[in-house]
């Protein structure tokens, strides 16, 4: 049975409730302790949950005193240091995306989990999302051929109510980047698992982002404070072999899709139908005679064992707890390893460099 923790238990939309359900499906596992600064916060989700016997912590020390294994689910200017204590005293990790604020701040916590035993990994569930593993695999395959370009979207609704207050993520001392962390660490991994292994990593990057809702009013004192993050960020790349990336983020109004565009045709992926892909093949040297199919995603390729949930959002959460748990245990390596989650912000850090600038980054010159 693998002892699990989990820290930060969230004050909007409670991240912490994904892992927590996904766990809690699972016969090995055990979530014996939480911890959060606001107690208050992590006794409602023993009652919410109907934790019994999970012990609510003191502090984190407490908390890791009592696990094998700790899940991090506080703001993003947090997770290096919850993760490099947790590591020190033997603790396997699961830490919330994006991994930190910048990639430098990542060195000491990455040399630190590949030195160790233990499994240390990143949260970025996505690819797990039922459409995207079949996107992966038709490409795999080679029916698209050379890809030509890869267009997405993603983001929430929820802050683009000006009514909504100041949250730690649109703080930059405690987020960094704002929607381009939040969103476009999803789908920056996204993309790079889709193109890298036939087209090469992402060689440059150019962004512009904007914020605008600039004020909120603080959830404590109720004054009228600033923004210090983007609400909207949109990323363009290229990869080593050429082929083209458009990425738009945001935090005040979003669909989440994916079209990925080659010689043998296009596959879209829309985030309302999470199990089904639409497909468009052709002759690679000849043009468009069918039209598109939907597909569904063959059931074995997400319904793994008895205990997962068939459908929503819940699905890829509990593909990727029980990665992280099955390679505690010994089954499989962890999929989405800690030098992953510091690839990932370097890219992160290159895109709001560029918007910040106005200038073209090659990660060359910064990685």
């Amino acid at each position: 049975m693998v002892r699990m923790g989990v820290v930060g238990t969230g004050f909007h939309i409670g991240i912490a409730k994904m892992h927590i359900s996904a766990y809690l499906r699972m016969p090995n596992v055990s979530v014996v302790a939480l911890y959060d600064v606001d107690k208050e916060k992590a006794e409602k989700y023993k009652t919410e949950f109907d934790l019994k016997d999970t012990e609510i912590c003191d502090s984190y020390e407490q908390l890791l005193s009592l696990v094998d294994a700790v899940t991090i689910c506080t703001p993003n200017a947090f997770h290096v240091e919850l993760a490099f204590r947790a590591l020190e005293q033997g603790k396997h990790v699961l830490c919330e995306k994006p991994l930190g604020t910048s990639a430098g701040e990542c060195d000491k916590l990455v040399e630190k989990a590949e030195k160790s035993n233990l499994v240390c990994g990143v949260g970025l569930c996505y690819r797990f999302i039922p459409g995207y593993q079949l996107m992966k695999k038709i490409i795999e395959e080679g029916a698209l051929g050379e890809i030509y370009y890869l267009r997405a979207e993603m983001g929430g609704n929820r802050i683009a109510d000006p009514s909504v207050e100041l949250e730690w993520r649109m703080r930059e001392e405690l987020s960094g980047a704002g929607s381009i962390a939040d969103f476009g660490s999803h789908l920056l991994d996204l993309s790079d698992i889709m193109l890298s292994a036939d087209r090469g990593k992402i060689t440059e990057i150019q962004a512009i982002a904007n914020t605008f809702i600039t004020q909120r009013k603080d959830e404590i004192t109720k004054e009228e404070k600033k923004v210090s993050n983007e609400d909207v960020g949109m990323i363009l790349a290229k990869t080593e072999k050429g082929t083209l990336i458009s990425l738009s983020t945001s935090r005040v109004g979003s669909k989440h899709t994916m079209e990925i565009v080659g010689a043998g045709g296009f596959l879209e992926f829309d985030g309302s139908h999470p199990e089904q892909l639409t497909v468009m093949l052709k002759d690679k040297n000849g043009g468009y005679s069918q039209p598109p199919e939907v597909i569904k995603v063959p059931l074995e390729m997400y319904q793994v064992d008895a205990y997962g949930p068939k459908q929503g959002f819940e699905v890829n959460f509990y593909l990727q707890n029980k990665a992280f748990v099955e390679a505690i245990t010994g089954q499989k390596m962890m999929v989405a390893p800690i030098r992953r989650g510091q690839y990932i912000q370097s890219l992160i850090d290159a895109a709001k460099l560029s918007a910040q600038t106005g200038q073209k980054i090659r990660m060359e010159e910064i990685v």
